[in-house]
């Protein structure tokens, strides 16, 4: 009994050897040709990632050097015109430059060339002529513009009298040196009303009625204008009477005299002979 106990467990001892030899076996196998065909497809697998990544890479780095390329000439393209631009700008500027020295130095020869002609104008106004009157020299200056009522209802714009010489008086029929004065400038437009002298004596602020009636019987030959309200009065700073303006052909006013003056003296007409002159 105890003999075939032993005998069986041999028995089932040999059977485990024999079936774990065999598993044994049979892993070794699938290992070995599991293992050997793995790895000679692992390898191919890989060699052709590799390859694949090589060229991948390589266009890569011709992609890049080729836009670095382009940028470059890009680059140097932009230069190129900013350069042109450069150069253009210089030669602009300096071609202004130059035109702008050449009007300067036109305008500084005009200038020298008109400058005698000037002082050779001014030389023709004798100044004794004006002391000896008692007028002062002023300006050139531009005097106030107006248009007033003429004696004959027609306006008259001081404007219309450029290029002849106007004698502007301020005056009024209650001003005693006012009416003092006014048979010597009368006598004076008579003497020169013909040679382009302009004579205007301007009322301050009295009626048409008042002013028609004072003159009604006087015979003046100048031309008499109304300023009403003294706005002209007032813009030319006519604040004490008679005031006279001696005006040129340029429209400036060159003269001026406070109270009354002997319009019609020798040198009086020579003065004003002188201004038309010019």
């Amino acid at each position: 009994m105890q003999r075939n106990s032993v005998i069986r467990s041999l028995i089932f001892v040999l059977v485990l050897l024999f079936i774990s030899s065999v598993m044994s076996s049979c892993r070794l196998g699938v290992r070995v040709a599991g293992g050997s065909g793995g790895v000679s497809v692992g390898v191919g697998i890989e060699e052709e990632f590799e390859a694949g990544s090589k060229e991948v890479k390589r266009e890569k780095f011709e992609e890049k050097a080729e836009a670095k390329e382009e940028k470059a000439e890009a680059k140097a393209e932009a230069e190129e015109e900013k350069a042109g631009a450069k150069e253009e700008k210089k030669v602009a500027k300096a071609e202004a430059a130059e035109e702008k020295a050449e009007a300067r130095e036109e305008k500084k020869s005009k200038a020298k060339e008109e400058k005698p002609q000037a002082k050779a104008d001014k030389k023709k106004l004798t100044k004794k002529y004006w002391k000896d009157l008692g007028v002062d020299m002023v300006g050139p200056a531009t005097p106030p513009p107006f248009t007033l009522k003429h004696m004959n209802g027609t306006n008259v714009s001081l404007d219309q009298y450029k290029g002849k010489v106007v004698f502007l008086n301020f005056w009024a029929s209650w001003c005693g040196p006012c009416k003092a004065e006014m048979p010597a400038m009368n006598n004076l437009y008579k003497n020169l009303k013909d040679k382009g002298f302009v004579m205007l004596a301007v009322n301050d602020s009295e009626k048409k009625d008042v002013v028609s009636r004072y003159l009604s019987n006087k015979g003046f030959e100048f031309d008499v204008l109304f300023d009403p309200v003294g706005e002209t009065a007032i813009a030319y700073k006519a604040f004490m009477l008679p005031l006279t303006f001696i005006i040129d052909q340029d429209g400036q006013v060159v003269g001026q005299a406070l109270g009354g003056r002997q319009w019609d003296s020798p040198v009086s007409i020579k003065l004003f002979e002188e201004l038309l002159e010019r």
